[in-house]
């Protein structure tokens, strides 16, 4: 069975994710495992309650295509996200991040030389103390594009969950052509008709 990762965490944007995971899981047959630091319940910011089924220590890589990292502001990266982020880059496995999380992959410094976007246009005094860290990012490889895929990397800014979710498949080979991207995309953005 493919396995994909989605690491959770309390005021994600689950509603960045929710297409992308919907057709992995029940059109794909993909199975998705949600990853936290402790098995205690997350609330999204929309409320919703998820338990994550695995602590992210117990997940073994050769199981896993990848990881998904939902948005949200979160402030406390631990040092076992880190860990897994940089070793799913070890192995050329898949890390997408959307809206604010790539600052998360950023800190990892995994996107060193990588081309990426963002919903974060700038890294203020505001982040700096939201976020505890000195602006992770090489500002000049960032692209103002709703969506980039850069080797195994895949970003996207939060009001393209649908262009992640399209790019996420693409990548992972679920697309026999690029006319068959663009019709599974027109189901869901009416101005590609």
């Amino acid at each position: 069975m493919k396995r994909i990762c989605l690491y959770i965490y309390d005021e994600m944007a689950d509603f960045e994710v929710s297409l992308l995971v919907h057709v992995l899981k029940r059109d794909l047959g993909y199975e998705v495992i949600t990853l936290s630091e402790k098995l205690e319940a997350v609330n999204s910011a929309s409320g919703m309650q998820f338990t994550p089924h695995m602590k992210i220590s117990d997940i073994q890589l050769e199981d896993v295509v990848g990881v998904i990292i939902p948005g949200g502001w979160m402030t406390g990266i631990s040092n076992e996200l880190i860990s897994f982020i940089r070793r799913l880059n070890s192995d050329n496995k898949l890390i997408a991040s959307i809206c604010a999380a790539p600052w998360i992959v950023a800190k990892a410094d995994v996107l060193n030389g990588i081309r990426y976007t963002t919903s974060i246009t700038v890294w203020d005094d505001e982040k700096r103390k939201r976020f505890c860290i000195d602006d992770p990012f090489e500002w000049e490889n960032y692209l103002d594009e709703r969506v980039v895929c850069d080797k195994n990397i895949i970003t996207a800014k939060g009001i393209a969950f649908v262009d992640f979710a399209v790019e996420v498949l693409a990548y992972l080979g679920e697309f026999n052509s690029e006319d068959e991207k663009i019709e599974f995309a027109k189901q869901f953005i009416p101005r590609l008709s």
